[in-house]
């Protein structure tokens, strides 16, 4: 005779396999029926994704920001190209205002929630 005891409620509290991979699987469809809400930042296969523009962006800041550096540092040897410390300040604060509006912008839709 079998005596009721801890091995049988671990038994029957434990999940099989099956029930498992059903809640795998319906835990997988709510988080892909929660995407459709109208979030702007929700992934969206549907939409096309340029990948030869995104790395041209890329190659194109990365020139830009070459030629900035370039310049103000050519500008220590070539007096023709030095800059006005007016203009090297104004480019300090611009980049500095750009820089907190972004960190602004990225933090205050999460606070808003």
């Amino acid at each position: 005779m079998r005596r009721g005891g801890m091995h049988d409620t671990v038994a029957t509290t434990t999940p099989n396999a099956s029930n498992f991979e059903i809640a795998s699987l319906l835990a997988v469809s709510r988080l892909a029926a929660t995407t459709d809400d109208g979030d702007p930042c929700a992934n969206d296969p549907s939409e096309s994704y340029n990948i030869p523009l995104h790395i041209g962006a890329v190659f194109i800041i990365l020139m830009s920001s070459t030629l900035g550096v370039t310049i103000v540092l050519a500008g220590k040897s070539c007096p023709a190209l030095r800059m006005s410390p007016l203009f090297i300040a104004l480019g300090k604060t611009l980049g500095t205002g750009i820089i907190l509006a972004c960190a602004l912008i990225h933090m205050l839709q999460p606070s808003v929630r």
